[in-house]
């Protein structure tokens, strides 16, 4: 419900106003829409190292549960930026003219270490009931969501196993934290889920995490997303912010090693995640796959496209057939950056840079 979305966006964002949010310039302040997700951790790293106060820009962060419901409040400039999931939903708006588009990488998974995993019922795996992806047909499947990118990657698992998407019972609609309480119940048999519920299913012994990463390398599952208002009405804040952004993505990525916070600054992007995000346990850094995202920016087009060619093939997708991965991308934000930061260098998260 969109007025819903908005009441809740004007609602929050009325509560995070903050000293210095009140006395800066109103051209400054740019508003951000955030889950708490490990996936969100550019924008607190961008915050914490002072990436965003550099480049003049005053962030104020608005929570919101899902990433689809950030759709509504970014078109009608509610919010200027946000790190959306995409899918069905996404691509139907921007079909339908709603003022919003991908401008950069958010959350993507890794040919060696991907966030999203099939996790399957410890007791399935045990029993050998389920032993490979051919054993999936008429399991029943949570995924996060009807018509999520996700619905690929579960598809992705079938035709390797020599299925098509109907042999199995998908249960969608189901958001990724309601996973781990519905296969300790019984009541689903499998889902598709993102870390850190991966490792914390597995380390309670509720499920395995059952499909490798070459199930669906380079799949793109969330993008940064601006508003179109925000394009039009301050394209210089919004150059200034993908400035920032991308040197929080590059301090992030050297945090990694083929998904592991092990990089050299592992210790400070765990710190910062504990500090902003509702995971405080360090044990469970120690284990999880983090996302990937690419530190020079733009979003695998060719995973967006496969993506929409799987939606097109179903009707219970119901997807516009003016969806187009042309007329929702805008790279030119990510292009100037590269103009000024220079292709990415591991350990080379640029301090100082300021745009002229």
């Amino acid at each position: 419900n969109v007025g819903v979305a908005l009441a809740a966006v004007v609602a929050v964002a009325a509560t995070l106003a903050s000293p210095a949010a009140s006395v800066a310039r109103a051209d400054e302040i740019v508003t951000v829409g955030v889950n708490g997700l490990i996936s969100d951790a550019p924008f607190y790293i961008g915050e914490s190292k002072g990436y965003f106060a550099k480049q003049g820009i005053t962030i104020k962060f608005v929570p919101i549960p899902a990433g689809t419901q950030m759709i509504a409040p970014l078109s009608v400039g509610q919010l200027d930026v946000a790190g959306g999931a995409l899918g069905v939903g996404f691509f139907n708006a921007v079909a339908r003219g709603m003022n919003i588009k991908i401008v950069a990488d958010r959350a993507t998974t890794h040919p060696k270490s991907s966030y999203i995993s099939i996790l399957v019922r410890k007791d399935l795996v045990d029993s050998g009931k389920v032993k490979t992806y051919a054993d999936l047909a008429g399991l029943r499947i949570a995924e996060n969501g009807h018509g999520a990118m996700q619905a690929s990657t579960v598809n992705e698992a079938l035709v390797r196993g020599g299925h098509t998407y109907d042999d199995a019972i998908h249960v969608t609609n189901m958001p990724n934290p309601e996973h781990l309480n519905a296969l300790a119940n019984k009541a689903i048999d499998a889902s598709l889920t993102t870390e850190p519920l991966v490792t914390l299913a597995v380390k309670k012994g509720i499920a395995v995490a059952f499909s490798k990463p070459d199930l669906y390398p380079n799949q793109v599952i969330a993008a940064l997303l601006y508003g179109g208002e925000f394009i039009k009405n301050r394209p210089e804040i919004a150059k200034k912010f993908m400035v920032a952004y991308l040197q929080a993505v590059r301090f992030y990525n050297d945090g990694l090693v083929d998904g592991r916070f092990k990089g050299p600054n592992a210790k400070e992007v765990v710190d910062i995640l504990i500090a902003d995000t509702p995971l405080k346990d360090r044990s469970v850094y120690d284990d999880v796959i983090a996302n990937w995202c690419n530190p020079d920016g733009r979003v695998n087009e060719g995973s967006l496209r496969k993506d929409l060619a799987f939606f097109r093939t179903r009707k219970d997708f119901d997807l516009s057939p003016k969806a187009s991965v042309e007329a929702s991308i805008d790279n030119s934000f990510v292009d100037y950056a590269i103009s000024v930061l220079g292709p990415y260098k591991p350990q080379q998260a640029l301090e100082g840079k300021t745009v002229k």
